[in-house]
């Protein structure tokens, strides 16, 4: 089959859900479009937000439980 330049290529499950569904949902609801997706970014919003301090503990432990 013959690429062309408007088909998107899709790779992973991540890379679907991003391309058809969720920046599809966030220029729909916030009007503006998504300049990047960024994990660094959720980072630093999220630990603005809930400052988590988990008594017992450790850094990484912390760091990971704002993922879920």
């Amino acid at each position: 089959m013959k690429k062309n330049k408007t088909t998107p290529t899709i790779g992973t499950i991540q890379s679907f859900v991003d391309e058809f569904l969720a920046i599809p949902y966030y220029t729909s609801i916030f009007k503006k479009k998504i300049i990047r997706i960024d994990n660094e970014i959720y980072d630093e919003t999220i630990y603005k937000y809930l400052r988590l301090n988990l008594p017992d503990f450790t850094i990484q432990e912390q760091k990971n439980a704002r993922y879920f």
